[in-house]
């Protein structure tokens, strides 16, 4: 009751002279008497106060501050007001895909699965004819590095679909990333067929000298990709020669791409010529990746690249845990970089457990798939930390 007085000689203040005050600060207020009043369970009072903080939001507001308000709405699991600002924002919603995203987490929270799904819907149909394609490949990035896969897939797919012709850059990057989020939760039976459709056409770029369309990827690289999810593909017995010769494809056509290395590393009872021949490309893109360390110290990249590829197959496994850490620090002290931690703590588990080290494994392991809930790669990994550490535990 104090400080709804306090509220109230503020109230007067915006009516009466609103040159002592600003808005933020009776926002701010109403704010905190909403808390308090949630505090001893009176939540119908809290709710009409929020509404009223709902209301007087213009529709100028910025779509960050509309963000911003529609998290703090969820925190305190208003929904009732999360409806009101629904309606209120109806028009706003309609032309911004992210903040229709926004809504999508706030149904969710509020366990409405036939909201979230016609909030996603709302937003995929969103799109001038002009730059379609772009926007949504704009989106799904954002929703990326959100850590809402599963939605980005969604955005790809729209952006690859909406793109003037096959050959255009967004079409070409949005495909390529697409075909990484389908590896991730085992759809390689997807993502191979779709890399393939990519390849060629950045190729028919690449003949028509029109490189620029390729978004910056690298074709050789790209078939490499494209032949290493061939190979993740063919899983049968009888389909074991296919699968080598789609990884030696892999690494003949890339020979840094490290998942393609690392895999046919751990292909059972390899003839012993390839078996060496890809334990000297193993140490051949380690070399690699130290030179690219020693020319770009401050790079987390290369770092990153050697300690995944050593932990995973052999070397100097201190070498890699201390590069591995090394990318962690110099991504941690740039503000501006934005993302990409928890693949660096996916490399983190992995160089532990190459050294034995299972409970920081398992540590490392479990932060990573915290930032990043919806890889399925990573949670694998935790799985195979996990039941190495209790095995271990278990022993005498």
């Amino acid at each position: 009751e104090r400080w709804q007085k306090l509220v109230a000689a503020e109230e007067r203040r915006a009516t009466e002279t609103p040159h002592q005050t600003r808005p933020e600060i009776l926002a701010a207020l109403w704010r905190e008497q909403a808390l308090l009043l949630r505090k001893v369970g009176r939540e119908q009072e809290s709710d009409e106060l929020l509404m009223r903080l709902v209301d007087r939001e213009e529709n100028s507001i910025s779509p960050e501050a509309l963000e911003t308000l529609l998290r703090w709405l969820v925190e305190q699991r208003a929904f009732a007001v999360i409806d009101h600002f629904a309606k209120k924002f109806a028009e706003r919603l309609s032309e911004e895909p992210l903040l229709l995203y926004s809504l999508a987490e706030a149904r969710k929270a509020q366990g409405r699965d036939d909201l979230v799904r016609d909030a996603i819907a709302q937003a995929l149909a969103i799109g001038n004819e002009k730059d379609a394609s772009q926007q949504h490949w704009r989106i799904a990035v954002e929703l990326y590095r959100r850590h809402r896969w599963r939605w980005a897939e969604g955005e790809y797919r729209r952006a690859a679909e909406l793109a003037e012709q096959h050959q255009d850059r967004w079409s070409i990057d949005a495909r390529i990333r697409l075909s990484e989020l389908l590896h991730d939760r085992g759809a390689d039976k997807e993502a191979a067929p779709l890399l393939e459709q990519v390849v060629g056409d950045m190729e028919k770029n690449h003949e028509e000298n029109n490189d620029d369309e390729n978004a910056n990827r690298s074709l050789e690289a790209t078939r490499a990709r494209m032949h290493f999810f061939y190979a993740g593909s063919l899983t049968k017995p009888a389909e074991r020669n296919e699968r080598i010769r789609r990884l030696v494809d892999a690494v003949t056509e890339d020979p840094t791409d490290a998942d393609a290395l690392i895999a046919l590393y751990h292909v059972e009872n390899l003839d012993p010529p390839l078996a060496e021949q890809n334990r000297k490309r193993i140490r051949e893109a380690a070399e690699t990746f130290q030179q690219q360390i020693q020319q770009q110290p401050d790079e987390p990249t290369p770092y990153n690249q050697f300690a995944w590829l050593v932990a995973n197959t052999e070397g100097d496994y201190v070498e890699a845990l201390r590069c591995s850490e090394k990318s962690l620090e110099l991504v941690r002290a740039n503000p501006r970089a934005i993302g990409g931690e928890a693949s660096l703590l996916d490399t983190l588990g992995r160089c532990h457990f190459a050294v034995g080290d299972y409970e920081n494994a398992l540590k490392a392991q479990s932060q990573a798939v915290e930032l990043e809930p919806e890889s399925g790669l990573m949670a694998s990994q935790l799985e195979v930390f996990r039941q190495a550490l209790k095995k271990a535990k278990n022993q005498p």
